[in-house]
């Protein structure tokens, strides 16, 4: 079993959550087997941690990148007060 996921997709990672969950359960009975629930239980919650880390990652990412442009916006706005300011003068 290949657990590298740091390189897959989103959508593979996720993919991949949906077959292990439909292992748990036996198909016949539809009841999960405790067996295969201590197996892919922990592998579940790893790719669920997997992807809510890059969520986090990419809405710091543009929150930082909107702060950024706040401030590039805000100095400009100060310039141009400034400006104006001592132009009146």
């Amino acid at each position: 079993m290949d657990i590298n996921f740091w390189k897959e997709s989103d959508k593979v990672i996720q993919e991949q959550m949906h077959d292990w969950s439909e292992k748990m359960f036996d198909e016949a009975s539809g009841k999960a087997d405790i067996n295969s629930i201590m197996r892919y239980s922990p592998l579940i919650q790893m790719l669920s941690n997997e992807l809510t880390g890059r969520f986090v990652k990419r809405t710091t990412v543009l929150a930082l990148c909107i702060a950024a442009a706040s401030f590039v916006v805000s100095c400009a706005a100060l310039y141009v007060a400034y400006t104006s300011q001592t132009a009146g003068t």
